[in-house]
């Protein structure tokens, strides 16, 4: 996954880390807007897509159930896209992921607890997509 880190005041640099932490540049960007717009075209905005599906899915949960977790994990995923939308991430593109990865998980887990395992299974599914853009093994 690619993602960007600020170098210098006017520059930023976009790039990824190997498996064994080392840093790979690929570009280079005077606004951090240009950076961002660049990481999501390398990422092939997928990763902002998934988000916007998973929050689709919880506000439907939330209106039909009105499950609590389900409410959590929405209001973290809509925070994680507004922060990828503008630029906010600040180079934490893979932690906002994996964190809305995280919440989606324990939803799943909460929802198993009250024989809701469609909606478990489904809350899974978008964990299982959030952790593949964030580069975090499926829990």
């Amino acid at each position: 996954m690619y993602v960007y880190q600020q170098a210098e005041p006017n520059l930023y640099t976009v790039g990824f880390y190997t498996p064994d932490g080392k840093w790979m540049p690929e570009s280079d960007h005077g606004t951090k807007g240009e950076a961002v717009r660049q990481t999501h075209f390398l990422n092939g905005v997928d990763s902002i897509l998934a988000l916007e599906l998973s929050a689709m899915f919880l506000r439907e949960i939330n209106l039909k159930i009105g499950y609590v977790h389900a409410a959590h994990a929405l209001s973290i995923v809509e925070d994680a896209i507004s922060r990828l939308r503008d630029g906010r991430a600040e180079g934490h593109v893979t932690e906002l992921l994996n964190g809305c990865a995280d919440m989606l998980m324990e939803a799943a887990k909460q929802l198993r607890l009250t024989n809701c395992s469609g909606h478990a299974e489904m809350c899974e599914l978008h964990a299982r997509k959030a952790y593949a853009f964030g580069g975090k093994e499926n829990q």
